[in-house]
């Protein structure tokens, strides 16, 4: 009988074990974008100085003109935030920039 209680006690510890998690970690993932980034890329750069700026793009376009950088954070296992910047070229050169937060750079 106290074998039986055991058995059913260590169940129901295992079972809680999912049900009660008390550390859910943070999960970015993508290219990070900070609106000081944003800020930074403007109409004429290279394409090389806005990957010194934010780096190499995640996501690659069949347009060999556009650029698109993503990022996703997730903080304690609650809401999914994203941002996104879009960069379009024209000869190698940056023509205009599109940020999801209302950052936007044209010509």
């Amino acid at each position: 009988m106290q074998r039986f209680i055991s058995l059913i006690f260590v169940s129901f510890l295992l079972t809680g074990c999912g049900i009660f998690t008390l550390y859910q970690p943070d999960i970015q993932q993508g290219n990070i974008i900070t609106p000081p980034m944003v800020e930074k890329i403007k109409p004429g750069m290279s394409r090389a100085q806005v990957e010194s700026i934010i780096g190499e793009p995640i996501l690659s376009s069949l347009d060999p003109n556009h650029w698109a950088y993503v990022y996703t954070f997730q903080e304690d296992g609650g809401e999914i935030k994203r941002k996104s910047l879009d960069v379009y070229f024209s000869n190698n050169h940056v023509t205009r920039a599109v940020s999801t937060e209302g950052m936007i750079k044209t010509d």
